[in-house]
């Protein structure tokens, strides 16, 4: 049995009838102290006031028309006040460059239906840094358009951090952050038994580009949308009510211009956010209801019912119309499915509606509510949105999923990126001599003794990029800034490395090379393969091998398996291996159909080969690990495994060229 109804969000549109609204969107420059910028540029249009300082570009006072509180606190220095659009270089410490760098600024527009501001600046390394902030009537969103541009005269590697203080509705008690990644939305924030918000966490796996903060109390929270293509992580310091994001790095070469967007969007009425996008913003909650018995209303025996309150308003696109909902619920250990019964609102603007749907379910189960919204765009235009959202029953975790709580089948692997970078045109990889090789160098690397593989093999060019990983991620002290960089090695080498740390520019920029002629090793350890990221990466394709989906993706294998040649083997074809070298741990890898197991161990395979265009690619499997007891020899300590290493190296560069 399902029920369904409509419920306009009445508290809030009975208020929205007891405030005058502004007709229109205006901006005013007012005096304030030289140490504030000399001027404040003050914003208000129907939804909200703002103060922006051309000290840094930011804002620094938040008002909504909700209530006359300040959300922007202010303190004794920068790094102890809130502020809404303040910027900072990728990888800096904070307080950086950027916060401290005083804006010329522009008024573009003035009213009544835009305002709009350029803020620019230059920067020691010689980057124009532009931005520019639009403001609507009617509109409780404001965009901010940040552009940089290289006007040195060498190529170098940036990225920029958007940060943001607030104290949402201007209480900073009951603040919860929300964020997508593999397993759902990951919502924390506020503790309750400590009566403060606690901690900070780097979400470095997001599945879509917007965050959001709401506060419990009053209902009232920001929604960001940003370029997923771009997000390399999210970030909240919750002990200091901190919204922040980092987008990926890029090696910039002189007069390259980056430019991205992203989008404040005030909420009113929503108790949390399940999902967002230029189309729509959604909460949900769910709860456990006894179904309504006419004739004996305190009948113990009525059915529990699973109560799911949708919370809808439009987004940056516009008004949508005809909007439906098609909902199911998924029970998660058992995989039984619940249709719901449609429910439907003929217009969806910024003002939030609520739609009700029930059914008949046990409420101390898991279940997931999949959710997919229909609608007709502002410009006639069909619309679809999917998404999706976790309920741990009554007596479960208070909010939706955390790592490690859920069983392996609920996973969502991000989804693969789209982006350009500039690429020279006919760039073609030609052999060097002697070869060079890049290894990437992560924990553990010199087990493998690759380098002495690499003397044997007669690749003697062997240069190292060393691996670490902090707040800001992976990284590696040396990778290629330009395509022509990238094509001038022979061989490159990941030895434990995480995707991450190769930036999304040295990743396309490899995948094009091994398809122009280029060789790729890859190892295996913690930050390689699925735990590393590479699932839906540009090297994805490249690598002859797919990922689990259980993560992490190392498997112990008891009792350790000996080495064994391969029956296809190309590379070690008619090795003859000495003695029982051991595996003792390796990634739950799966070769592809058109590619082929050089090394086994036991029945799993261990180094599997292929080819990606005209380039060759070798992944080994195992990792370092495990302790060999008396008799036995661990694969990277047996004498032979030098000889086998350099024995692939050897194919990778130099066979198919000869």
């Amino acid at each position: 049995m399902c029920r369904a109804s409509l419920r306009p969000a009445l508290l809030l549109s009975l208020f929205l009838l007891t405030v005058p609204l502004l007709a229109a969107v205006e901006i005013s420059e007012l005096p304030a102290p030289e140490n504030a910028g000399g001027v404040k540029l003050h914003v208000k249009n129907e939804f909200f006031t703002l103060d922006f300082s051309p000290l840094g570009g930011y804002a620094s006072s938040f008002q909504t028309r909700y209530s006359d509180r300040e959300w922007l606190w202010t303190g004794t220095a920068l790094v102890d006040s809130g502020h809404l659009f303040l910027d900072n270089w990728m990888g800096e410490l904070y307080p950086g460059e950027l916060c401290f760098l005083k804006r010329d600024y522009e008024i573009l527009q003035k009213g009544p239906e835009v305002v709009e501001i350029k803020f620019t600046c230059t920067t020691k390394q010689k980057f124009l840094l532009e931005k520019t902030l639009t403001i609507r009537s009617g509109s409780p969103a404001i965009r901010c358009v940040l552009a940089m541009t290289n006007q040195g005269n060498r190529t170098v590697t940036k990225g920029l951090w958007p940060k943001t203080d607030v104290a949402i509705s201007g209480v900073k008690p009951h603040t919860y952050y929300y964020r997508p990644y593999e397993r759902g939305v990951l919502v924390e924030g506020w503790n309750e038994e400590k009566k403060t918000n606690t901690g900070e966490d780097f979400l470095r796996t997001p599945t879509a580009g917007w965050t959001a903060a709401v506060q419990a109390d009053h209902n009232e929270g920001l929604v960001w949308l940003m370029d997923y293509n771009w997000l390399r992580t999210l970030y909240n310091c919750y002990s200091c009510w901190t919204v922040e994001w980092f987008y990926d790095e890029l090696p910039m070469p002189p007069g390259y211009r980056w430019e991205t967007a992203y989008d404040m969007i005030l909420l009113k009425g929503f108790a949390n956010v399940a999902h967002a996008s230029p189309t729509v913003i959604a909460g949900m909650t769910l709860e456990a209801k006894k179904a309504f018995d006419l004739v004996n209303p305190e009948n113990p025996d009525r059915p529990d019912l699973v109560h799911i309150t949708h919370t809808l308003s439009r987004s940056t696109l516009g008004d949508l119309s005809n909007v439906r909902l098609t909902s199911q619920l998924l029970e998660v250990d058992t995989g039984q499915t619940h249709p719901l019964k449609d429910v439907t609102t003929e217009r969806l603007t910024w003002e939030p509606v609520e739609l009700v749907q029930s059914v008949e379910c046990n409420p101390d189960i898991r279940v997931l509510c999949k959710v997919t919204l229909t609608a007709t765009g502002p410009e006639g235009q069909p619309v679809t949105e999917n998404y999706e959202y976790y309920w741990p029953g009554v007596g479960g975790e208070k909010f939706n999923l955390v790592a490690g709580t859920i069983l392996a089948t609920y996973y969502r692997p991000p989804p693969k990126k789209s982006k350009a970078f500039p690429k020279p045109k006919d760039l073609k990889y030609a052999l060097n001599y002697p070869p060079r090789a890049l290894e990437f160098r992560g924990p553990g690397y010199s087990k493998l003794r690759l380098m002495q593989a690499a003397a044997q093999a007669g690749v003697r060019d062997w240069l190292g990029s060393y691996f670490s990983f902090s707040w800001a991620g992976g990284k590696c002290t040396k990778a290629p800034v330009s395509y022509e960089e990238a094509f001038s090695y022979d061989l490159y080498v990941l030895n434990g490395v995480n995707a991450q740390s190769l930036t999304d520019f040295g990743q396309e920029a490899l995948r094009d090379y091994v398809a122009g002629g280029g060789a790729l090793l890859m190892t295996g350890g913690f930050f390689s393969y699925g735990a590393g990221g590479y699932a839906g990466s540009s090297l994805a394709e490249v690598l002859p091998v797919s990922f689990s989906d259980r993560l992490p993706d190392l498997e112990r294998l008891d009792p350790p398996a000996p080495l064994r040649v391969g029956r296809e083997a190309q590379a070690l074809a008619g090795v003859k291996l000495n003695g029982s070298p051991l595996c003792f741990w390796r990634h739950r890898l799966t070769p592809r159909p058109e590619a082929w197991v050089e090394l086994g161990a036991g029945d799993k395979p261990l180094l599997i080969c292929g080819t990606y265009g005209k380039g060759r690619v070798a992944v080994l499997a195992s990792t370092a690990f495990g302790n060999p007891q008396p008799g036995q020899t661990a694969y990277w300590e047996a004498p032979q495994w030098p000889d086998l290493m350099a024995r692939l190296m050897r194919w990778l560069v130099f066979d198919k060229r000869l």
